[in-house]
């Protein structure tokens, strides 16, 4: 089971992601690292995910301020993928296929959001332009399937891997397999699922690998070292 750290960062600092609330987000503060500042952050998280086992395959990012209303921050961005050994999946509020296409030229792995997807035209070219190399998260909160563009409904549209995100349990301890992930593992049981949400232990981890997710986003677990033995 890959560990994937994630970053959330919002006005040029890294915050605490709970539940969904956007408005709410704190400055993290974390057992790892002082500060919130993001690249410290990124290379503590990618340290401890190897000090626990297999190195990151990726690191998770999270613009939330590209998310919620404004254009992405790519200087922040930029300095983060020069400093990453790692791929990083970013997620930037994408709309459309073709704005995601243009984080994978600047050299990220785009992590389209069916929250932030509007169209569905596009899409054949980020697969193309891509080389496939891009992620779907099929995203859900308390009400139900965040899906305006109705992604959620074409498991032909989407790419190999796919993220299951359940924002309510998105910096919380719910544990365990969530239902969120397993009614989209029961649309298209054929790709690589990853799990974001809720990972409290390694007791999780496993039991999400018992599911057939490969790998989960982990961040509450990974600075309160939860995850060591």
């Amino acid at each position: 089971m890959d560990i994937v750290p994630v970053i959330d960062i919002r006005s040029g600092t890294v915050v605490h992601a709970r539940r969904g609330e956007r408005a709410s987000y704190a400055p993290l503060r974390s057992d790892l690292v002082a500060g919130s500042e993001p690249l410290a952050v990124l290379r503590a998280l990618l340290g401890a995910v190897a000090h626990i086992g297999s190195p990151a395959p990726a690191a998770y990012i999270a613009d939330l301020d590209a998310i919620v209303s404004g254009p992405p921050q790519w200087p922040l961005l930029a300095a983060l993928r020069s400093a990453s050994s790692m791929p990083l999946w970013l997620d930037a509020g994408f709309d459309s296929g073709s704005a995601a296409l243009a984080a994978a030229q600047h050299g990220f792995v785009p992590v389209v959001g069916s929250e932030s997807l509007r169209s569905l035209d596009g899409l054949e070219a980020l697969h193309d332009g891509a080389a496939g190399d891009w992620l779907l998260s099929l995203d859900c909160d308390a009400a139900g399937p965040r899906d305006p563009s109705g992604i959620a409904q074409r498991p032909d549209l989407w790419p190999q891997r796919v993220i299951a995100m359940d924002l309510t349990r998105v910096g919380s301890v719910a544990g365990g397999v969530s239902a969120w992930l397993k009614a989209c593992m029961a649309e298209a049981g054929d790709r690589t699922w990853i799990a974001a949400g809720g990972v409290r232990d390694r007791s999780d981890l496993q039991a999400l690998k018992t599911a057939g997710a490969s790998a989960a986003l982990v961040a509450t677990a990974l600075h309160s070292n939860a995850l060591h033995d």
